[in-house]
């Protein structure tokens, strides 16, 4: 029962994220640097804009694609591990809103990571 939903972002599959980011030591860069919900730039895909139709090959309307109009998920991730996340300078969405501004040809939306580089006591530490 707790597959149901949105796929992707169903009640296991967040558990089983987090299990392996605690598991893994790992840390979620962008979560790292942005605790709070950002409902316009905190999403790297998104179906289609309200409003815009996609219309398939043959003429008719993409209804998968249809089917996902106006929905924003946060799927594609800079994962780093523990050791690193002082490291992190920073790490961005470069998609906005609904309408899709800075998704470039495609209905994910590029993101950046920038790192520190490893200075010379982080060196001698090991």
């Amino acid at each position: 029962m707790q597959d149901c939903g949105q796929p992707g972002f169903t009640l296991a599959e967040r558990r089983r994220f987090g299990a392996i980011l605690k598991e893994g030591k790992l840390v979620d860069a962008y979560r790292f640097l942005h605790k709070d919900t950002d409902m316009e730039c905190g999403f790297s895909w998104s179906g289609n804009p309200i409003g815009k139709s996609s219309i398939g090959t043959d003429g008719s309307d993409d209804n998968i694609t249809c089917r996902y109009r106006g929905k924003r998920m946060r799927i594609d991730y800079f994962i780093v591990s523990e050791k690193m996340k002082d490291r992190i300078i920073s790490c961005e969405m470069h998609g906005r809103g609904i309408e899709l501004d800075g998704f470039y040809g495609s209905d994910h939306c590029p993101v950046s990571l920038e790192l520190s580089v490893k200075d010379d006591a982080d060196t001698k530490q090991g």
